[in-house]
């Protein structure tokens, strides 16, 4: 028992403590209830809030594995999608070697039935480049290096030796730029006093309106997509042998000259040439195998490089001003120029070239669950007419027919193998996806036993403590009064 004491107050001190005490109890539980979390303050409770916090982290990172799990599952179908369009393509193109490999049709049938042939095999490569997941082509290999030094200034095109308006040879002077492939049409119309001729060499079309052919003229044909990709052929000196002055004679000369229809299509192809002084090109995993061309020019401080293959042109622009001796690194498009002491100070149009070889495919991968290391990968193997075995190709002889459709069957057995090497990995991305659910749930139980609030015991603790806090109080304002009457007795004693 305490002392009764004028002075000290000890019964009103030990009831403040506990008021003050289940106050704070009870203000606790109240934090719990409404902000669902044992306590917001880590301080209160270290230990549970360091593991609940790893375990968060652990939670988001699930999360985020699946999104990704997720993204590689639709990478996959749409890459599943591109290989049946390949698919039906290749279809096609094995009935048309069915109906060239007949004596049902002659040779000039059969030159028709190689029209539609060619064009798909060009829609093959078109399905493959621009099958992409953000700038990524999915079959068309992924980039492994740039050569440098294959040149692409001066070329070369095969061209028959026949005796009508052309020479036997290209113009070398006006050709220029990327100009490789196989020519697959030549077409002229008249258009008033003039001629429209377009002449279409591997994916790329050069075209242009030109008066009638004079002796030892040039004809001039510009790329459509690339305006400073040109190729040229010369007039005969002295006569323009076969042509007749009509839209078709022009056709028929030019048609035989590069072989369109003859069974012996001209090749255009590059020859050797130098890179710009002290540039290194790198190629990026996005970048599409083939030949390019690389340009410089300055217009005031600011240098432009240019990189095209006749279909895609990409720029990029460096500050010339500081030095005539540049070390830089300038992005073109797909590719990197490394530069090295380079003297971007001239006004130049300095035409370069090289060309760009891929692997025959391309991995693309993501992690799949918590860990760096928990990463899985999708493999897309090129499905390109080259990868495919299908260059060179054509059913303008039966030979020929017989041949390429030995080459499509194996062609079809790569795209099927390459849906079902896909399919496959769609199933186990699926099972992944369902094993994240799994650990989510069940890393989030384990979080929410260090982390959450338990509604049922922290209302009792608000029930019990705000009852206790009321007692407290109650007992504490008595204390006070038992202090106030000891001072009334005292002063009725005296």
């Amino acid at each position: 028992m305490t002392d009764l004491s004028a002075t000290t107050n000890i019964n009103s001190m030990v009831a403040r403590r506990f008021a003050e005490r289940n106050s704070r109890m009870a203000a606790l539980a109240t934090e719990q209830l409404s902000s669902g979390l044992m306590t917001s303050d880590p301080s209160r409770a270290p230990s549970e809030a360091a593991v609940g916090s790893r375990l968060e982290a652990k939670l988001s990172n699930l999360a985020q594995a699946q999104k990704n799990a997720s993204q590689l599952t639709t990478m996959i179908q749409m890459g599943t999608g591109a290989l049946k369009t390949q698919q039906d393509i290749i279809t096609r193109m094995q009935a048309l070697t069915t109906q060239a490999n007949s004596d049902g049709v002659d040779d000039d049938n059969r030159l028709m039935l190689d029209q539609e042939f060619q064009q798909l095999a060009n829609q093959l490569n078109l399905t493959a480049q621009t099958t992409r997941w953000g700038n990524t082509q999915l079959f068309n290999g992924s980039a492994a290096s740039a050569v440098t030094n294959l040149g692409v200034v001066s070329e070369s095109i095969s061209v028959n030796a026949v005796a009508n308006a052309f020479t036997n040879a290209y113009n070398a002077t006006y050709t220029q730029g990327v100009i490789d492939g196989t020519v697959t049409d030549a077409t002229v119309t008249a258009n008033g006093n003039m001629f429209d001729i377009t002449v279409k060499i591997g994916d790329k079309t050069f075209a242009n309106t030109v008066a009638a052919p004079t002796a030892g003229g040039v004809l001039t044909l510009i790329n459509t997509k690339d305006g400073t990709s040109s190729v040229a052929f010369n007039y005969h000196a002295t006569d323009v042998t076969g042509f007749a002055g009509t839209a078709a004679s022009f056709q028929t000369n030019l048609r035989s000259h590069l072989g369109v229809g003859t069974g012996s299509k001209s090749v255009a192809t590059s020859a050797s040439a130098a890179m710009l002084t002290n540039v290194t090109v790198t190629a990026g995993s996005a970048a599409s195998s083939g030949s390019y061309a690389v340009t410089y020019t300055k217009s005031g401080t600011t240098g432009t490089f240019r990189i095209s293959d006749g279909v895609n042109v990409y720029t990029g622009t460096a500050n010339v001003a500081a030095s005539a001796s540049m070390t830089d690194t300038v992005t073109v498009g797909n590719f990197s120029l490394a530069l090295a002491a380079f003297d971007g100070s001239a006004t130049i149009a300095t035409q370069s070239g090289f060309s760009v070889s891929n692997t025959s495919t391309l991995s693309m991968s993501g992690q799949v669950d918590s860990e760096s290391g928990d990463t899985l990968s999708v493999t897309f193997t090129s499905a390109n007419v080259t990868s495919l075995g299908l260059s060179g190709k054509s059913i303008t002889s039966k030979a020929n027919a017989v041949a390429a459709q030995a080459a499509l069957k194996t062609a079809a057995a790569s795209i099927s193998n390459s849906i079902a090497q896909l399919g496959g990995k769609r199933s186990q991305l699926d099972f992944q996806v369902e094993n994240l659910k799994i650990s989510q749930a069940n890393n989030a139980a384990a979080k929410s036993t260090y982390t959450d609030t338990n509604i049922a015991e922290a209302s009792e603790r608000l029930m019990k403590f705000k009852a206790l806090s009321g007692i407290a109080t109650s007992v504490f304002s008595q204390a006070i009064q038992d202090t106030q009457r000891l001072s009334q007795l005292v002063e009725r004693l005296s």
